[in-house]
């Protein structure tokens, strides 16, 4: 099955987790899956799983495996747990206070999502 990326602008909600002094983030999700429509509705569903407010998609592409060794070492390693999942993602996150929302500045892991799904 193909793979896809996304980069999706994400806000939290009270209940997202690990998320209290955040103000907003670009979540990176990797998706296995048959169609473009199938992947992005599976990575919104999932960035749901973690209480997170779905913003737009700032990028969208499927992933050929050929261009996966050329990636940074952080989408290398999410590649390969979309490969093992299904799906995974990571956030760059940016703080409520003292940053310009235009500049992530940590990246964080959320953990398993609030409903245990896979999207």
């Amino acid at each position: 099955m193909p793979t896809y990326f996304f980069q999706i602008n994400v806000k939290p909600t009270a209940g997202t987790p690990k998320a209290a002094d955040i103000a907003g983030g670009l979540a990176h999700v990797w998706v296995i899956a048959q169609s473009p429509e199938e992947a992005q509705a599976k990575a919104f569903f999932y960035l749901v799983d973690y209480a997170w407010i779905v913003g737009s998609i700032e990028f969208s592409r499927p992933m050929p495996d050929e261009l996966i060794p050329e990636l940074d070492i952080r989408d290398i390693k999410l590649h390969a747990e979309a490969l093992q999942k299904g799906i995974a993602a990571d956030f760059s996150v940016w703080p409520k206070d003292k940053r310009h929302p235009d500049t992530p500045v940590e990246i964080r892991r959320m953990g398993p999502p609030l409903t245990g799904g896979t999207g």
